[in-house]
């Protein structure tokens, strides 16, 4: 998923980051833990662009973890 590095796209990878966990198997439990994840990241992601002046966009990925 690529998203702009504005604020307004953080919820749309949220929730684009929970369909995707929920298809590769992730437990209802785990999806809050993904879901903080993702808003972290991004979060962090995009106030890095910002303090860069950086319009590149954010990609995020999302892969099974292997146990």
């Amino acid at each position: 998923m690529v998203i702009s590095p504005t604020p307004a796209h953080v919820p749309p990878a949220r929730l684009g980051a929970v369909a995707a966990a929920r298809k590769l198997g992730a437990q209802l439990e785990a999806l809050d833990d993904v879901k903080l994840a993702v808003s972290e990241a991004c979060n962090r992601a995009i106030a890095a662009a910002i303090r860069c002046e950086l319009t590149d966009a954010v990609e995020l990925s999302i892969s099974r973890q292997r146990t």
